[in-house]
């Protein structure tokens, strides 16, 4: 598709289908943004601009966010862990109030 006037047109009817099943405006543009970036990507890499493709060095911001998003996601399995523990000590602690076992 050469027209960018067409592939603006086909972006919109995908929003106003998506739009029905409660798809966000911010979360559709999030979706498109790498599909975009790689397409301008591999355009700017091909004659008559023949600039060097940005893509390793985003591969390697890629591998940095995934690495600090396991570290977040192994920290949120402790803090629910703890979360369900002080859940469980608090009920514990009720319980024996309540049956006059608290000491």
């Amino acid at each position: 598709m050469s027209n960018p006037q067409q592939l603006v047109q086909k972006l919109w009817n995908y929003w106003s289908i998506l739009q029905d099943d409660c798809l966000c405006y911010g979360d559709f543009v999030e979706q498109l943004k790498l599909p975009l970036f790689l397409k301008m990507a591999d355009a700017q890499a091909k004659p008559p601009l023949n600039k060097p493709s940005p893509i390793p060095r985003q591969t390697r911001i890629v591998a940095k966010v995934e690495r600090q998003l396991s570290v977040v996601e192994e920290l949120a399995a402790v803090v629910f862990a703890n979360l369900q523990r002080a859940t469980r000590l608090r009920r514990a602690m009720l319980q024996r109030a309540f049956t006059g076992k608290l000491a």
